[in-house]
């Protein structure tokens, strides 16, 4: 069928035919016999885009060290990097950045949680005035952190340097709920229970909730992390600040006695 079609097509069809598909020919062969006939190898020979990747102006040569570990790996990626700066301290390359990022991840997060407990323990000894109060609103939070971490476990997503930030916010977040029950607890003197300000706390918190569990919904696996445990976090405050602080009130004030 093929034949019959090629021959009833005009010379100038065949020749158009012939270019399309065969032009290219004779150059393909002549590559693959250059392909298939190599010469020797010199430095002055390589291609000078090439040299430049491994060459520098002054002579000095660029030497790749792969890894036998698996990279994916953070202790691999540290036991790598060590073992090359044990040989050349000024080694570089993508495991050196992805150890120092992470390192500078990870002190940025304890400079940041370090300054927001210290901002927060300022703040509540200035509205609060007493050590106590001041122990009761940080108790439902360190609580919550501590929750929060195990439903990362539970639920395995776990801390990344995208969703570590969860841990400040937390604090920063969930102090506002302390306080409000601290100083209704104290105005109503029966307990802050018996208040609307435990349901006030709860609408506040709700609406808090939604907002970041919007971000939850994000196609990003770092940004989705961080709101599915943003989310947990601050329900786990609410749980901790609605029923371990009025608990720790009643215990301070006594059965039945005046707040102390």
């Amino acid at each position: 069928r093929l034949a019959m079609a090629l021959q009833g097509l005009p010379d100038e069809s065949l020749s158009g035919l012939q270019t399309a598909y065969l032009s290219t020919l004779p150059d393909t062969f002549g590559r693959l016999r250059r392909a298939m006939s190599p010469t020797g190898l010199t430095l002055e020979s390589l291609p000078e885009d090439l040299k430049r990747r491994y060459l520098a102006a002054d002579g000095t040569a660029r030497i790749v060290i792969g890894p036998k570990d698996d990279m994916r790996r953070p202790e691999a990626v540290t036991r790598f990097v060590e073992a090359l700066r044990g040989v050349a301290p000024q080694v570089a390359g993508a495991p050196v950045t992805i150890l120092e990022a992470g390192r500078a991840v990870l002190r940025s997060f304890f400079e940041a949680g370090a300054i927001a407990v210290t901002a927060i323990l300022v703040f509540l000894f200035a509205i609060l005035r007493r050590p106590t109060d001041v122990l009761l609103v940080f108790a439902p939070l360190v609580l919550a952190a501590l929750l929060t971490a195990a439903f990362s476990t539970l639920v395995g997503v776990p801390f990344n340097f995208a969703n570590v930030i969860v841990l400040p916010l937390l604090f920063g977040l969930g102090v506002a709920s302390g306080i409000h029950l601290i100083l209704r607890d104290r105005q109503a003197g029966a307990g802050a229970l018996t208040t609307s300000t435990p349901r006030a706390v709860l609408f506040s918190a709700l609406t808090t909730i939604g907002s970041f569990g919007s971000i939850a919904l994000s196609g990003h696996p770092g940004t989705a992390s961080m709101g599915i445990l943003l989310t947990a976090a601050i329900a786990m405050t609410l749980v901790s600040t609605l029923v371990m602080l009025p608990a720790c009130l009643a215990l301070r004030r006594g059965p039945g006695g005046p707040e102390r």
